[in-house]
């Protein structure tokens, strides 16, 4: 590989463990779009399950466990009678506590209920959503014309050749106007465009079309839904519900759960939101890694308008949905910026692992009774593994195309942000609202109070320094890790 020529006035190399440059600009489309690595959408994706997860195991104990009755009168039956003459006292406190720890397994199971039940109402939703938008009264087939001009632009060696639809333009969704959207399954692809697509200039609607077809061939589509659905069941099923009936409890921990629940549902739609435009990124990028594409994405994606003040307020609180027209831009002339991990991105990977640890914790430590703390080893693990899906693997990106976010101080940073996360979101969870079991009479002993306000100051801190610096040092591990294996191979 020949190298570049030195900078006059500077060095003739620069060293091996810094970036080459203060942005990674060198990278084309074409090796991003081919890379192994997952794509941003991907991990983000992992947060939002995360994140549901916690929601839906937090709705499910409390409506199935806290709310039935059921459950302090099957501890009460393990309770035995008079020990008989002779028999060894330790037998009967043996058979109380397998009592006790069958009864908390069957709490645990029917708490690991709230997250299949999420799963799959967001499947049916999704399905639903899709079947309505894409029945005959809203859809029509595409004129041989266009649906020659979708198949010119399918990437080749795409598995199913996607079939394209016409919005027949009435109601709500006649908004697509001139544009288009991915949609169907991926075994029944759909492109679905505005009545007005062909309205446009040939090379317009090639990049259109082209957009789309990336969406497809990213898999993207259903998953995205499935999301979509989710955060509108966590509001309208969870969140809302939950909030009515802890209104009309007395004290003060209906209000710290109900709290609680809001920036659960916040964390969850701001995550979803960043998907929702981090995927219409990787979409332009492979889009425009096409050797036919000519540059016409860029072209058709700078025609369009600056978005207005109206549009500007939501981009700058993170509601936004799509991206604007100069981050679409600026991410297709350095597409590699997209690899990097901000400071906000492990802060919420952060959050969302300790809102899932707590309720994560009661379900293992119910299936290993004998040892709480292997029970709390292997919660960490599993979460660890999440964790390690959305920020060890945005670090192997970013080393892998020598993006600063992989140099220097910077992985130690998100680090200390992914370890603030942690510790905020153990404290955002509904299970560190207060003392559950001096609350409820129907709380199990295991839903103890997880607040640090109950702690000594000297344990919270030194508790929050080693998360906070145990956050930091994987990080920067992880990212030594990744760039070795880049010099390596």
């Amino acid at each position: 590989m020949a190298r570049a020529p030195a900078r006059p006035g500077g060095p003739a190399h620069r060293p091996r463990s810094v970036p080459p440059s203060e942005g990674p600009g060198a990278v084309p489309a074409s090796l991003i779009a081919a890379a192994r690595l997952p794509q941003p959408t991907t991990t983000r994706l992992v947060q939002l399950v995360v994140v549901a997860a916690a929601g839906a195991a937090f709705a499910a104990w409390w409506w199935l466990v806290k709310e039935r009755d059921h459950w302090p009168g099957a501890q009460l039956d393990c309770v035995p009678g008079p020990v008989p003459p002779g028999r060894d006292p330790m037998e009967t406190v043996t058979g109380f506590t397998r009592c006790v720890d069958g009864v908390r397994l069957d709490q645990a199971l029917v708490v690991l209920c709230g997250p299949l039940a999420l799963l799959l109402f967001a499947l049916l939703a999704g399905a639903l959503a899709r079947a309505r938008a894409l029945s005959p009264r809203r859809t029509r087939p595409a004129g041989p014309e266009m649906a020659a001009r979708l198949a010119a632009v399918v990437p080749e060696g795409a598995a199913r050749q996607p079939l394209l639809l016409i919005h027949r333009g009435r109601g709500r969704g006649g908004g697509l106007g001139l544009g288009a959207r991915a949609d169907g399954t991926v075994r029944r692809p759909r492109v679905v465009a505005g009545a007005g697509a062909h309205l446009q200039p040939e090379r317009d609607i090639g990049a259109l079309l082209r957009h789309e077809a990336a969406h497809i061939t990213a898999r993207d589509v259903g998953r995205v839904r499935m999301a979509i659905a989710a955060w509108w069941i966590l509001l309208a099923g969870v969140t809302v519900p939950l909030a009515a009936e802890l209104a009309l409890r007395p004290g003060d921990i209906g209000g710290a759960v109900s709290l609680r629940l809001a920036v659960v549902l916040a964390v969850f739609g701001l995550t979803l939101c960043g998907v929702l435009r981090i995927r219409e990124h990787d979409a332009d990028v492979r889009a425009s890694a096409d050797p036919r594409d000519g540059g016409a994405v860029a072209a058709y994606i700078a025609r369009d308008r600056p978005p207005t003040l109206r549009r500007r307020i939501p981009h700058l609180l993170g509601l936004a949905t799509h991206p604007t027209r100069a981050a679409r831009l600026a991410a297709l002339d350095r597409p590699a910026r997209l690899w990097g991990l901000s400071v906000p991105e492990s802060l919420a990977t952060g959050v969302a692992a300790g809102l899932v640890f707590t309720d994560t914790a009661l379900l293992i430590t119910a299936l290993t009774p004998d040892s709480i703390a292997t029970g709390y080893r292997i919660t960490g693990a599993l979460t660890g593994w999440a964790v390690a899906g959305v920020v060890t693997v945005a670090l192997w990106r970013a080393a892998a195309v020598r993006h600063p976010d992989a140099y220097g101080l910077r992985p130690a940073l998100r680090g200390a942000a992914l370890g603030t996360g942690v510790l905020a979101g153990s404290q955002l969870s509904a299970r560190a609202a207060g003392d559950w079991t001096d609350a409820f009479a129907t709380a199990d002993g295991l839903a103890a109070d997880f607040s640090l306000a109950n702690a000594t100051a000297g344990r919270a801190t030194a508790l929050s320094l080693a998360l906070i610096a145990g956050g930091a040092l994987f990080t920067t591990w992880a990212a030594a890790l990744a760039r070795a294996a880049g010099l390596a191979s």
